[in-house]
């Protein structure tokens, strides 16, 4: 047996490093490798070594049960493992008949699975456990990370009676594997007790709550918090955006700010409606602001947006539930009027978006740059909006018992306000997978509000079958019959030379004059084009996944197909 309990974890981890390195004298051969490696612990049949307490890093041992897992247990005598050994464990893995088996036959013992198991119980001297290691912990300690077992939150109090306003990074996490609803005790009454009291400033950076809360009501703790990450707010905890806005103007250093599923309120959760809240007198001036993520009611997103005064340059995303309320349309065109000065400035969007229109969800967001265009490289995605719908709208129109936003009214508003951001957008890919709108002015409105703006668009990706049907009366020349203006609707996208088709097959007959096959309305298109002097002729089409060969029919305007099989 050997015991090495009492090395620092930190030369701990080197010693494992040095010993899974590449064999100097092989260094292409991985067998040799192996033998190299496994020399050191080959014998080992028990280790006992020092770990951070039971509640670290979601349980975490993560970096020891990464060493562990990876590069030691799998070299001990061939996974003939007998006993592991870790701090405030070590009686329940040596009870435990079926664990000591399963390291035996693998010679792998995932901690961090039997500790999220909901079979596994703490030991009893656990508390015990806590109480003797805390201190020096929480002493040396800049980063805490904790996810109690599922009712164990009480021991917590253990942990916060000592000082904790040194520590830069707090994260609190629920048990996930806990199936009993929204628990009222995910919280610790000697945290917030301290965050209430708090007399100076706290050196706290980032704090990052997950189906959990705290108590706010600090101007002190939180004063230096750059990263605030709220997930889910249990039932009894939830509070109202005003005091979620409140808490928010108090940190004026925050660059990173995540509400999901944060504004909602104990109503939401009895009664399944978003609480109405006013929006506070002033707004609410978040200089430093880089990220935002917003999670919530479309009602709640449209006025804390509205609330919150932040730079242009700032990477939003928006994810907007209950789109299909009555009301909805009216937060729509207000969510919008608050992006509207941010999404027409020059170039918002970058030059390559995408767009989803699929049943229950509509999205924008901005296609991050290739790694490889270094100028571009480290560019944050900058824009990202996601309508939802119930999943079952599509019935409820066609039972009319509520007024419901049709997807394509959605793209016709959004497309509109976004007129100018769009002119400067080169690539698009679009995927609109819904069934038409049983008015067929919705359908003309929200192609028309797609193309006008994309003036400069060259590449027209992902084209599917549904995408295809969208934009037929496009490509088919239909839509001049349709609007009698001073402009040709199949003059659009002058500069348009690429497309991209995915999973389309090229034999299928569409709903235009005389039914005819995509192919031959693909030519038609393409000639006319051709024939025009004021387009670009077309250059290429991706096939992805398609069915049939179009190569020969597009040779003479010098097309280059490509076909890519296996992409999706």
């Amino acid at each position: 047996m050997i015991f090495i309990n009492d090395l620092p974890t930190e030369l701990l981890l080197e010693i494992f490093k040095c010993n899974t390195t590449q064999d100097l004298w092989h260094p292409h051969d991985p067998f040799q490798t192996t033998i190299w490696s496994s020399c050191v612990c080959a014998r080992w049949r028990s280790i006992i070594m020092p770990s951070p307490c039971l509640w670290t890093e979601t349980f975490d041992l993560s970096q020891t049960v990464n060493f562990l897992s990876l590069h030691t247990l799998p070299l001990c005598g061939n996974g003939l493992i007998d006993t592991l050994s870790l701090p405030s464990i070590t009686k329940t893995f040596l009870g435990d008949l079926e664990l000591q088996q399963g390291a035996r036959q693998s010679g792998v013992l995932s901690i961090a699975e039997t500790l999220a198991s909901r079979s596994f119980a703490p030991p009893v001297q656990v508390n015990t456990k806590l109480t003797t290691l805390i201190p020096k912990l929480i002493k040396r300690a800049r980063k805490l990370i904790l996810k109690p077992p599922s009712g164990s939150w009480s021991l917590l109090d253990t942990l916060f009676s000592h000082d904790v306003s040194h520590l830069e990074e707090l994260v609190l996490v629920k048990d996930t594997t806990e199936h009993s609803g929204r628990r009222r005790d995910c919280t610790s009454a000697n945290l917030n007790l301290a965050i209430e009291q708090a007399t100076s400033a706290w050196n706290l950076h980032s704090l990052h709550l997950r189906g959990c809360c705290l108590n706010f009501r600090s101007n002190l703790a939180f004063s230096n918090i750059e990263s605030l990450v709220i997930h889910d707010v249990p039932t009894a905890m939830a509070r109202s955006p005003c005091k979620l806005l409140n808490a928010v103007s108090h940190m004026p250093k925050l660059q990173h700010l995540e509400l999901v599923k944060a504004s909602l309120t104990r109503e939401f959760y009895v009664h399944g409606d978003a609480e109405p809240f006013e929006s506070p007198d002033e707004l609410i001036e978040l200089s430093n602001l880089d990220y935002f993520y917003f999670d919530g009611p479309i009602s709640h997103c449209a006025k804390i947006f509205a609330a919150l005064d932040i730079p242009l340059s700032c990477s939003i995303k928006l994810v907007c539930d209950d789109i299909d309320r009555t009301d909805s349309g009216s937060q729509l065109h207000r969510l919008l009027t608050q992006l509207e000065p941010r999404l027409d400035s020059d170039g918002f969007l970058g030059e390559s978006v995408g767009i989803d229109v699929k049943t229950g969800v509509w999205c924008l967001w901005t296609i991050e740059p290739s790694l490889q265009d270094k100028r571009q490289k480290d560019k944050p995605m900058s824009f990202s909006i996601r309508f939802s719908w119930d999943k079952d709208f599509e019935l409820l129109t066609s039972l009319q018992t509520e007024p419901i936003i049709h997807p394509l009214n959605v793209l016709q508003v959004v497309c509109n306000v976004i007129e100018g951001s769009f002119a400067k957008v080169t690539n698009l890919n679009l995927c609109i997978e819904v069934k038409p709108a049983i008015d067929p002015e919705v359908h003309r409105d929200g192609l028309i509000a797609l193309l006008r703006p994309l003036v400069n668009l060259q590449h027209l990706g992902q084209i599917s079958k549904q995408t295809f049907e969208f934009l037929l009366p496009y490509f088919d020349g239909t839509l001049n019959e349709c609007y009698q203006d001073s402009s040709s609707w199949r003059d659009a996208l002058p500069f348009l030379n690429s497309i991209s088709f995915l999973k389309l097959d090229f034999r299928h007959r569409y709903p235009s004059r005389g039914r005819p096959r995509l192919q031959h309305i693909l030519l038609d298109y393409v000639s006319s084009r051709f024939a025009d002097d004021n387009q670009v002729p077309m250059s290429s089409f991706t096939l992805l996944d398609c069915n049939a060969c179009i190569s020969a029919h597009f040779e003479r305007y010098g097309i280059e197909v490509t076909k890519v099989t296996g992409a999706t």
